[in-house]
């Protein structure tokens, strides 16, 4: 099962997120695939809080280019945080678009374990 939330800026949408994989969970410690780089500072209080929020209850893999190569092994529900920021990524590390789409292409269509995916 793949859900996607999407929403604003600062909208809830991972805390949203956090709280519906941790119920659905089912025991199992969630991965949180952590997409953003940290490029300025405003960025990186945000993930701080992110990570201050989450605590323990998560296994936490950063990735900020290479999604399926991440999942491809990964048991249980997985969070991807944040869609939005992997492509922005893909963009700031001047990827082809040709890379960009077949990343997307791999993503979608690989049977993986991406329970909760985030926007």
């Amino acid at each position: 099962m793949k859900i996607l939330i999407t929403g604003g800026v600062k909208s809830g949408k991972s805390r949203h997120a956090e709280t519906l994989i941790l119920e659905m969970a089912n025991g199992k410690k969630p991965v949180y695939l952590a997409t953003t780089e940290l490029l300025d500072p405003e960025m990186e209080e945000r993930v701080l809080e992110h990570r201050r929020r989450r605590g323990e209850k998560f296994r936490t893999i950063e990735e900020p280019l290479h999604l399926t190569d991440a999942l491809l092994n990964m048991e249980g529900p997985v969070l991807i945080e944040c869609l939005t920021m992997w492509l922005n990524n893909a963009l700031h590390h001047q990827l082809s678009e040709k890379k960009i789409i077949a990343e997307i292409e791999n993503f979608t269509a690989t049977e993986m374990r991406c329970d909760f995916c985030t926007e």
